[in-house]
């Protein structure tokens, strides 16, 4: 039966229980206790029913969980920590969203730490993950500094960690984006278009990676298969260079532009200023590629025309720009609910840490910027 108006003010005066939500329902305290650790009793529709009544008097009541007792009386917080290293790119923003989110439906809690890819910055939000005390951790993108005495400051205590990326960290589960395969896609598809000479743009901090150098071999495998093996078809890395004030300055060439646009802007008018222009240019992110649009469309070079260009991520301006641009559209959901599921059977007692790499690939999504055949290639 309902409480009365009366009840619901006297149980405001203090904070509610997991006694006063049972018998304000009717219920056991322990039916109450595993509905809202979501471990009902059982998976039949009643228990799903009892969840649900649960759930519905604790927000009704404004039941809030006492996570210090909860801590001292079982070792656990029932808190994961979301530790960002994505920075500015706005598939960032995406992926942290859909992490956040999948977390929500398994009823975990999260607390978000952002850290750049400085190892100072690294050290400081890891010291703080563990002195939050939480159950565990999903890392998102943990760059090249991420180093195993990062990880190990995470789970010296036993805490689970999950990663999405983070290929080069050992012990731990990883879902990663087979971005690899996605640029032999890219590069097969430019070869069937007739491009036979293709520069790969990156910026300086991603020049001399192992990561990078593989990329470049998956490129020419595509060429080479876009061209039934046939041999003429190069690859060739192009690293943007720009002075260390290139942004400070008012008669920068990169004044007014984006700064995720100016690398591949500069990069760009390089290889125009050089003379030397490929049949196309791939880019290592969406947003480099629209800095290449722009220095081409100022240099009057048509796209896709005179050269072809594609980009990596598939961000939303991709498809909804001035020139379309040919992407590659990674698949969240495949990557970030498994991760999520794994993370929380490890925090649950459910599941055994293992060290492996699971792999998910891409879709290429062709698009107006590398159709060089529809323009008499």
């Amino acid at each position: 039966m309902p409480s009365s108006p009366r009840r619901k003010t006297a149980l405001a005066k203090k904070p509610v229980t997991l006694h006063d939500i049972a018998r304000h329902l009717g219920l056991s305290q322990r039916t109450v206790s595993q509905a809202l650790n979501g471990r009902p009793d059982s998976t039949s529709k009643a228990s799903e029913t009892t969840r649900r009544r649960v759930e519905a008097a604790a927000r009704e009541l404004g039941y809030r969980p006492n996570r210090a007792a909860r801590a001292l009386r079982t070792g656990k917080t029932g808190l994961v920590a979301v530790l960002s290293f994505l920075g500015l790119q706005h598939y960032g923003s995406v992926r942290l969203h859909a992490a956040l989110q999948e977390i929500r439906r398994k009823r975990l809690p999260p607390l978000i730490y952002h850290s750049s890819a400085a190892s100072s910055e690294i050290h400081d939000a890891c010291h703080a993950v563990v002195d939050a005390a939480v159950d565990g951790v999903l890392l998102l993108d943990p760059p090249p500094a991420f180093d195993t005495k990062s990880l190990d400051l995470l789970t010296a205590s036993g805490r689970p960690v999950v990663a999405l990326g983070g290929e080069h960290l050992p012990g731990i589960s990883r879902y990663c984006f087979d971005r690899a395969d996605g640029f032999r896609a890219l590069a097969k598809h430019l070869a069937e278009e007739g491009c036979r000479s293709i520069r790969f743009m990156v910026a300086p901090l991603h020049a001399g990676r192992e990561e990078t150098r593989s990329f470049a071999s998956a490129i020419r495998a595509g060429l080479a298969a876009g061209r039934e093996g046939r041999q003429g078809v190069s690859c060739r890395i192009t690293t943007v260079q720009y002075p260390d004030d290139a942004f400070a300055i008012d008669e920068s060439p990169v004044a007014g532009l984006h700064v995720l646009h100016a690398p591949g802007y500069l990069g760009m008018r390089q290889l125009i200023a050089g003379g030397d222009l490929p049949d196309a240019v791939m880019c290592r992110s969406d947003t480099m590629a629209q800095g290449v649009l722009r220095a081409c469309e100022e240099a009057g070079i048509t796209v896709p025309g005179q050269i072809a260009v594609t980009g990596f991520d598939d961000e939303p301006a991709s498809s909804a720009g001035w020139m379309p641009l040919t992407s590659v559209g990674l698949p969240l959901e495949e990557m970030i609910r498994p991760a999520v599921e794994e993370l929380a059977g490890l925090v649950r007692g459910e599941l055994q840490p293992r060290d492996h790499i699971s792999l998910v690939r891409g879709k290429v999504v062709i698009r107006h910027s590398s159709r060089k055949k529809s323009q008499g290639a």
